[in-house]
């Protein structure tokens, strides 16, 4: 079609296949790029709400240090009710729900060692 325009004495732009060649090209780079920016939304919320339950989890773990006594030598005393063997479900913090096991450290009836899980809603 363009070397008839040309023998006619017209010039034209271009084809009516390159035009659609150029615009597809373009609509799928756009639509690549913006995929790309889309999906680093999500993936910032998932990390801060990561960040959000390591602090939830470090302060409890702080609270738990407390409960420790430090002036007894040996046995249950040692350990405060929060650090009782088993499964214990504090209440939620925010949307963060927590759950931690304590269990007895083989060998040493001394040492405790905790198991900490944080959970929180997808939006």
């Amino acid at each position: 079609m363009l070397r008839s325009l040309k023998k006619e004495g017209k010039e034209g732009f271009a084809s009516i296949t390159e035009v659609v060649v150029t615009a597809v090209i373009f609509i799928l780079a756009t639509a690549g790029i913006l995929s790309t920016v889309s999906m680093l939304r999500p993936l910032g919320w998932q990390s801060s709400k990561k960040i959000e339950a390591a602090y939830v989890g470090k302060g409890i773990m702080d609270d738990l240090r407390k409960e420790v006594h430090a002036t007894t030598t040996a046995g249950e005393e040692l350990f405060g009710p929060n650090l009782a063997l088993g499964v214990h479900n504090p209440p939620a913090i925010g949307d963060y729900t927590v759950t931690y096991t304590v269990n007895p450290v083989a060998g040493n009836p001394n040492l405790r060692k905790l198991t900490m899980d944080i959970t929180w809603p997808d939006p």
